[in-house]
């Protein structure tokens, strides 16, 4: 795969299966043995894992998007910073609705072989989010 079909590749995995925006392009990103790793979050296998997390977020976040700023790697080793930004509808691990809307700074680092996204390490700032819920009072930064 050339380097920026990789870059194509996470992007897409960001934007649209990550943040359940088309769950069916979840089979056509990850392999079957795929690993995801995200915040609060036991790993969670093979595309089937990688919709139900993504739905678990859709679901309390139906507007949730993924901003892509920039993605950068080689080989098979591709990372990436992007923004989830949404606004919480229904609970969320075990928050209330709260109707807040939300604006997370976010890493990935995704692993690709033959064309498909194997592992995938997202990290966003838990604190952050509960602050932006209103859960937790605002510290200073």
């Amino acid at each position: 795969m050339a380097p920026q079909e990789t870059k194509d590749l996470v992007r897409r995995l960001l934007e649209e299966a990550l943040t359940g925006a088309r769950p069916d392009a979840t089979d056509e990103l990850v392999s079957a043995g795929f690993v995801g790793h995200a915040p609060a979050n036991p790993e969670f296998r093979g595309p089937e894992g990688l919709r139900e997390y993504a739905s678990m977020l859709r679901t309390s976040f139906p507007d949730l998007e993924a901003t892509v700023e920039e993605v950068f790697g080689e080989d098979d080793r591709v990372a990436a910073e992007f923004t989830l930004r949404g606004t919480q509808r229904r609970k969320y691990r075990g928050v209330p609705r709260t109707g807040r809307r939300i604006e997370l700074p976010a890493n990935a680092i995704v692993r690709v072989s033959d064309g498909a996204v194997e592992e995938l390490w997202a990290e966003w700032d838990q604190k952050l989010l509960l602050e932006q819920l209103d859960v937790l009072p605002k510290l200073i930064r």
